[in-house]
C-alpha cells in the first residue's frame, strides 16, 4: 500500500513539473498574435485580404501576390495578414480546423475539395452568400466562385473554422 502511495505520489509531482510553457504557443497553428480581437474581426481582415488577392496568377507553391499562389498558399497569406499562423497545404489545414455543418459556415471559413484524388487536394476561403475564393489551376487567376454550382456542390467534402 505504501509503494502504491509513492509512486502516486511522484506522479503527480512529476505533472507538475512539466512548466506551462511546454506547450509553446508559437508552434501551434492558427495562433493569433491578436489575443484579444474577437472571431468576426479576424474574419473580416481574412475576407478583406482575400478579397484583394482576386486576379493574382495561380502558380503552384506560390505564397505571395508577387509570385503568384496556390490554394493552400493563398490560405496562408490571408490568414498570415491576419495575424494567425496557419498549415501550408489543403490535407495539414484540413486537421487543423475545427469542422462545422455547412450551413454555418461564416465568412473566413475554410472549404474543402476532392478534385482528382483520394484526398482534400483543394481549399477555399470562404467570403459570403454562397461564394468563395480559390487559387484555381495554372493558366488561371484568383478568383470568386459559387459553392452551389453543380461542379462544386459535388467536390466539396468538409468546411472548417481556423479561429
Amino acid at each position: 500500500m505504501k509503494t502504491y502511495k509513492i509512486t502516486f505520489l511522484i506522479s503527480i509531482v512529476g505533472l507538475l513539473a512539466i512548466p506551462a510553457s511546454y506547450a509553446d504557443p508559437s508552434r501551434r497553428y492558427a495562433t493569433s498574435f491578436y489575443e484579444n480581437a474577437s472571431s468576426s474581426t479576424i474574419s473580416q481582415q481574412i475576407v478583406r485580404h482575400t478579397k484583394n488577392q482576386i486576379g493574382i496568377p495561380y502558380r503552384y507553391g506560390g505564397t505571395s501576390p508577387s509570385r503568384g499562389f496556390d490554394c493552400s498558399g493563398l490560405v496562408h497569406y490571408t490568414h498570415k495578414l491576419a495575424g494567425l499562423t496557419v498549415p501550408r497545404n489543403s490535407v495539414a489545414l484540413l486537421r487543423t480546423v475545427k469542422p462545422i455543418a455547412i450551413e454555418h459556415l461564416q465568412p473566413g471559413d475554410l472549404v474543402f475539395f476532392l478534385i482528382s484524388k483520394n484526398q482534400v487536394t483543394h481549399v477555399g476561403i470562404y467570403i459570403d452568400n454562397g461564394k468563395f475564393v480559390h487559387a484555381p489551376k495554372p493558366g488561371k487567376r484568383v478568383k470568386t466562385e459559387n459553392l452551389n454550382s453543380r461542379y462544386w456542390k459535388n467536390r466539396i467534402v468538409s468546411v472548417g473554422r481556423l479561429y
